[in-house]
């Protein structure tokens, strides 16, 4: 599953992939994510990968050159995992993403969210 949210009154992207992530999600979120590209100058993505168990290599390959050109838009990215798994996943979206990131375990969602509104300059 892929869940893609929005605020209107920041620059944060929640990301939420767990279960199986398909190809056919990802072609529904990676326009609703270019859409907030075009909205915003630079973005900060908060990507919980709680209970991801597999991710289609289709969809990770779209993924990966569709963030791969926004790397200079991405400010700073959250990752939130829990196991090894995701950890990897995480890291190889930290690659993919650019800009500054950290990885956060679960139970550090409110630190996770702290850290990504704070002002870059002071972090």
């Amino acid at each position: 599953m892929l869940v893609v949210n929005e605020s209107s009154d920041s620059d944060i992207v929640v990301v939420k992939m767990s279960g199986v992530v398909t190809a056919a999600e990802i072609d529904v979120a990676l326009p609703q994510i270019e859409r907030i590209f075009e909205e915003r100058e630079r973005l900060r993505f908060y990507v919980e990968l709680i209970g991801l168990e597999s991710h289609a290599l289709l969809a990770a390959w779209r993924e990966a050159t569709f963030f791969l050109r926004h790397r200079g838009k991405i400010e700073r990215a959250a990752f939130i995992v829990s196991s090894p798994g995701e950890r990897a996943v995480g890291w190889v979206g930290e690659l993919f993403m650019g800009g500054e990131s950290r990885e956060f375990s679960r139970g550090e969602e409110a630190l996770a969210l702290a850290w990504l509104k704070a002002d870059a300059s002071r972090a």
